[in-house]
């Protein structure tokens, strides 16, 4: 099999889109990029909320998650507990402050899946989703492959 390079640039053309979107949501209430990106983060993965889990699955630098998360509980975004099972490890949670941001990063990302998907019919979404989640978890592997051969 060979890879789609003309879909390969047309998906990075639509992040980018969809980057610019999120970015503007950031900067309505005064957040950068990473900060906003964050907070969706955190919103739409509940079980990955630790710095670590930020920087693995994002793919960002842990300084820049580090800083970022700083600037986030000193505005009253974001608020740090220790893990009960391990007090080393501090799991990170949306405060009310935060709901405004969530609603806007919501509406773009519902305007994202109206423009994308609202054509298909509902057998044809399901298959695309079930077959992005089967190349989504073999990417990942690969990513996890790679991660480890340079530690």
């Amino acid at each position: 099999m060979k890879l789609d390079h003309e879909l390969m640039l047309q998906r990075r053309r639509v992040l980018k889109h969809y980057e610019k979107s999120i970015r503007a949501v950031g900067q309505k209430h005064g957040l950068v990029y990473v900060e906003t990106d964050i907070l969706g983060f955190l919103h739409f993965n509940v079980q990955f909320n630790t710095a670590r889990d930020i920087a693995t699955y994002c793919v960002k630098q842990k300084g820049n998650v580090s800083t970022a998360i700083d600037s986030l509980v000193r505005r009253g975004y974001v608020t740090r507990t220790a893990d009960p099972s391990d007090r080393r490890q501090m799991r990170l949670h949306l405060t009310d402050k935060a709901q405004s941001v969530i609603s806007d990063i919501c509406e773009v990302n519902d305007r994202y899946a109206d423009a994308m998907y609202g054509g298909l019919a509902e057998a044809d979404y399901e298959e695309y989703m079930r077959l992005s989640r089967l190349i989504l978890d073999r990417a990942q592997t690969l990513v996890c492959v790679q991660a480890q051969d340079e530690d």
